[in-house]
């Protein structure tokens, strides 16, 4: 059965959301799989709001009072030192489930930050009421343990030192992405020597396309003068050309 007859015959409908943000929460891993009557209950406890690029979700102090699920666009999370340097704790992408973590262990405050890369829409559940449900209906909790199950291993594999993500790694994979021959090659359409396209790609201006990645802007500078000075990639004028393709491949681990 497709989404739309599936979303028929449930009598689910979410006022306001088109089909894609409305599959996108009725497939996301709190309630894909959960009971059309339970999925009601759930959304009718919620609802759906909206933050532009730069806005913020939460900051670090603020209370925690809500479970989100990322409908659109990207979000980040990340933590501010004494010293004003940002450090990333995560990116998350539509489907995500934000929060959950916090309001079932019950800790009273936000540690780190939350911030729209993109303009994002989201939805969103107050924690008293969520619980509330969730301890009235054992599916619900089992379903919050599974999620947060996965959460658990994912932040394990990510933090594990043999896959720590580095600043440097993360803006390879960004040049290689950027510079597909597809995106760039200025031959004649019909005639492309792509051995011989110049592989570039346009990173003006530097703090929005840090941003992109969720770099603080001097982290993402440095990355390029280390990639510079190994000659791996040659940067003028707010332009980055890649040298050596391979060697971004081995740092990027693409």
């Amino acid at each position: 059965m497709n989404y739309k007859a599936a979303t028929e015959q449930s009598g689910i409908k979410i006022p306001g959301l088109p089909l894609t943000e409305e599959k996108r929460l009725l497939y996301s891993p709190l309630m894909y799989g959960l009971a059309p009557e339970l999925q009601k209950e759930l959304i009718g406890i919620g609802h759906v709001k909206s933050l532009k690029r730069g806005g913020l979700l939460f900051m670090a102090g603020d209370p925690v009072g809500h479970v989100y699920c990322l409908l659109s666009g990207k979000l980040k999370e990340y933590y501010s030192t004494i010293t004003g340097d940002i450090c990333l704790r995560k990116i998350l992408m539509p489907g995500s489930c934000i929060s959950m973590h916090m309001v079932f262990t019950g800790q009273e405050t936000y540690p780190y930050t939350g911030e729209a890369v993109k303009a994002v829409r989201y939805f969103t559940w107050p924690a008293k009421r969520f619980m509330k449900l969730a301890a009235a209906r054992p599916e619900l909790s089992l379903q919050a343990a599974r999620v947060l199950s996965a959460y658990a291993e994912e932040t394990c594999r990510l933090h594990c030192i043999c896959r720590k993500h580095q600043a440097v790694s993360r803006v390879a994979g960004y040049l290689l992405r950027q510079c597909s021959p597809d995106r760039i090659c200025p031959a004649v359409p019909g005639f492309c020597p792509k051995a011989r396209c110049p592989r570039r790609a346009n990173i003006r201006p530097l703090e929005l396309t840090a941003n992109d990645i969720c770099l603080a802007r001097e982290t993402f500078s440095r990355a390029l003068s280390s990639l510079q000075d190994k000659k791996i990639i040659r940067m003028e004028s707010g332009e980055v050309e890649i040298i050596d393709e391979e060697a971004l491949k081995d740092i990027s681990g693409m």
